[in-house]
């Protein structure tokens, strides 16, 4: 590259990066726009299609734009009038719709013909922004033995809890739908008790309740009184959501730091010294058992894809918790 190709190279960078400033700034003109939504430079027409002070013209022939994200930015578009929006509905890129479905523009019309698109997410998409209009499509919905209108009335934030208990109640413990409704936090932490009572405890078999256990494990209203139990579950998945979980009691989390598994110990011991703060007094003392008693005992036991599975904790994991460990009682004391 010559001398002259560089320099006029630099002022083109110069220039794209002045110009995105622009596109990318509320402030800047509508006739402004117009003038940076003609650039060659995808990443300008992507920030002109984000702009709210974006004129409509501009938005529809952006909506033309032959990359996805122009496209699906305008889709985003705040200001983007339901018309924009019925011509995106059939975009080719799923991404696209999905912003379709979440534009508060969107008008019902739009979302009656999304929700039977052929992709699982927009159709979740749509029959949420559907629910928020009208509460009660949901159990029209709950009604249609179609699983991905399902899977949305399932992960539906506003689902009334006892839509949610019958979901589950229905037993079809694969489906999709049933674990995205015990995941739903509008189930109580007394819904989820007589759940459990009625699956776990009353099912013999219960490798066919894995997939159940995980999501369970994750609804933030389960008691400690069941993330107990389900620390000693035999598929570490759910062990290690246990160890996530904000209600697990020390004990518990103590006992999980000892865990075959490492990804297990590791998240507990996560747990114990970044995030639990009462009482003082006694996650002192277990984090300076941490310090005196964590050893290594680490090892491959096999593989999960291209992950390794390890038995225990490596030295290079001990050195770090305890290191953790001490740094955290300091401010505990402090």
């Amino acid at each position: 590259m010559g001398i002259l190709d560089g320099f006029l190279n630099k002022v083109t960078d110069d220039s794209n990066d002045e110009n995105l400033e622009k596109a990318e700034d509320e402030k800047t003109s509508p006739e402004e726009l117009v003038q940076l939504s003609k650039s060659d430079n995808e990443e300008i027409r992507e920030a002109v299609a984000s702009n709210p002070n974006c004129p409509t013209s501009v938005l529809e022939k952006l909506a033309e734009d032959e990359e996805d994200w122009v496209r699906h930015n305008v889709a985003e578009n705040p200001n983007c009038p339901t018309s924009v929006l019925g011509k995106l509905a059939s975009d080719e890129d799923t991404t696209v719709r999905i912003s379709v479905a979440e534009n508060s523009n969107c008008s019902n019309k739009i979302l009656e013909i999304l929700k039977d698109d052929e992709d699982e997410e927009v159709i979740e998409h749509a029959l949420h922004s559907l629910f928020k209009t009208n509460s009660q499509l949901i159990e029209q919905f709950i009604k249609s033995g179609n699983d991905n209108q399902l899977n949305a009335v399932a992960s539906f934030e506003g689902t009334p809890e006892n839509l949610l208990k019958n979901l589950v109640l229905r037993k079809d413990f694969k489906a999709e739908y049933t674990c995205l409704a015990i995941a739903n936090n509008n189930l109580t932490e007394k819904s989820l008790k007589k759940i459990y009572d009625k699956v776990f405890r009353e099912n013999d078999s219960q490798s066919s309740l894995d997939s159940l256990a995980i999501n369970l494990a994750q609804n933030d209203n389960l008691s400690s009184e069941i993330l107990a139990e389900l620390s000693s579950y035999s598929e570490y998945e759910v062990r290690e959501k246990v160890a996530q979980h904000s209600n697990t009691s020390l004990d518990i989390l103590v006992k999980l730091t000892g865990d075959e598994i490492s990804f297990v110990a590791k998240e507990a011991l996560a747990k114990l010294i970044n995030d639990k703060e009462e009482p003082k007094d006694e996650l002192i003392i277990i984090l300076e058992n941490i310090i005196s008693n964590l050893t290594a005992s680490g090892g491959k036991v096999g593989e999960i894809g291209d992950v390794d599975v390890v038995s225990g904790l490596t030295q290079e994991n001990v050195d770090h918790y305890k290191e953790a460990a001490r740094k955290r009682i300091k401010k505990l004391k402090a």
